[in-house]
């Protein structure tokens, strides 16, 4: 979403940022984090499981939606773009959920994480590397 600033600029907001109660004039010298690393890194790290949850969900609904749409007979060529979007999407989400992982077992959090979280996000990283 754009929106213009009383200052006659342009600016991008989304879900993912943090938007800065001070006025453009102002310095801030807080760092800016979007919206799910904040969390993180304050302690709420149920959001990161919860993304992994969602990331499964929508893996599985998008390989059914690929399996749906095959109807007749496909080409060699349509079943390498397929899996190529499938590997791509399956990479991404693996990415996703192995970086968050790799920050709960990092030092950089000041508090330890609940192993029952680690456990689910672990799950959620196998069932898509076998799907």
């Amino acid at each position: 979403m754009i929106k213009v600033t009383a200052d006659g600029t342009y600016i991008t907001q989304t879900a993912l940022t943090l938007r800065n109660p001070a006025t453009s004039y102002e310095r801030c010298d807080t760092v800016q984090r979007p919206v799910l690393q904040a969390a993180l890194f304050d302690a709420d790290y149920m959001s990161a499981v919860v993304l992994a949850v969602a990331l499964v969900k929508l893996f599985c609904r998008f390989l059914a939606q690929i399996s749906a749409n095959e109807t007749g007979y496909v080409s060699e060529a349509d079943i390498i773009k397929r899996g190529r979007k499938i590997n791509s999407f399956a990479a991404e989400s693996m990415l996703i959920i192995s970086s968050a992982i790799h920050l709960a077992k990092s030092q950089l959090l000041s508090h330890q994480v609940n192993p029952d979280h680690l456990d689910r996000m672990w799950i959620c990283l196998k069932v898509n590397a076998l799907a």
